[in-house]
């Protein structure tokens, strides 16, 4: 049995997305660049790109847009994702906003 790598995430199937990965797709779906993506995500864009490099190959795709195309197939349109994401995000500025007090 191999262990996960990094890179992996929290899945060890090669057939389906991390949840960064799934995050960057549902990003980039939403129109945003990869240099804002890597703003939101406060990670770098090197990442956000070898995120979307892991994920057009689990998705089997050669390109961004086939890999865009295939995950909206897959997983849906990401709006929910999205709201999901927002609405932790607001938690954490909730969070932050008490500790500060």
């Amino acid at each position: 049995m191999t262990q996960p790598t990094r890179d992996q995430g929290s899945q060890t199937d090669n057939n389906k997305l991390t949840s960064a990965q799934i995050g960057i797709l549902s990003d980039l779906v939403a129109g945003f660049t990869p240099k804002r993506i890597a703003l939101r995500r406060t990670i770098c864009r090197a990442t956000v790109f070898r995120h979307m490099s892991d994920a057009r190959a689990r998705l089997g795709a050669n390109t961004r847009d086939q890999a865009i195309a295939i995950f909206i197939t897959r997983y849906g349109m990401p709006g929910n994702l999205l709201a999901k994401e927002k609405q932790n995000s607001h938690m954490n500025d909730v969070n932050i906003m008490t500790i500060e007090k």
